[in-house]
């Protein structure tokens, strides 16, 4: 079960990846693939003779990153029709992974650090209503974990990295406001490394 958890979480890393890379349907191709194999993998252990299993580490982290890349994919979609939103643990991609709250918040959390890497691409493209739209992203995030996640220990724990890359935003936003009225011209989009 470990090893097919790590071709999940691998897979939805890889989704990722690609969606930061803009390849939208490669990134829905590993993320249909690492639903099958998570919902396999959740069937085996709920089928199996330890089903407190689904509650390790091992499967908790599976579902985060999968549910990180869900997440993110909803976000870019969003972005794309001038919307700001965040998918919930009841949407579709989620059906039949049984997504707890702390995985969710989880993958909330690290959602931020993927749109603070938009945000840096963005930024680079001149782009101040996609850095605008990281930034309130970030700030729903940090404000929801304070507010209505606070006794999570997930929430405490990820916390600061949500404050910290809230911050790395603000600075982003705010030096993109500098060099736009410095009258520089704009990098073309696509160079060098993408914030990374």
């Amino acid at each position: 079960a470990i090893k097919r958890c790590r071709d999940v979480q691998k897979l939805a890393k890889h989704a990722i990846y690609s969606l930061q890379r803009g390849n939208a349907s490669r990134a829905a191709e590993q993320h249909a693939e690492a639903k099958l194999v998570a919902i396999s993998v959740l069937q085996a252990i709920s089928a199996g003779p330890d089903p407190a299993l689904r509650h390790a580490g091992f499967v908790k982290g599976m579902l985060e990153e999968f549910a990180e890349g869900v997440l993110l994919g909803a976000w870019l979609d969003a972005r794309a029709n001038g919307d700001v939103v965040v998918a919930t643990r009841d949407c579709d991609a989620f059906a039949g992974l049984d997504l707890s709250s702390t995985e969710y918040v989880g993958a909330l959390a690290d959602l931020v650090g993927e749109v603070g890497r938009q945000a840096v691409h963005r930024a680079t493209a001149r782009d101040g209503l996609g850095v605008e739209a990281a930034v309130a992203t970030a700030a729903a995030v940090q404000t929801a974990m304070l507010t209505l996640a606070p006794s999570l220990t997930i929430a405490r724990k990820k916390g600061e990295g949500v404050r910290t890359a809230l911050r790395k935003l603000e600075t982003v936003r705010y030096e993109l406001s500098l060099v736009s009225r410095s009258g520089r011209p704009a990098r073309a989009a696509g160079g060098g490394d993408g914030g990374r």
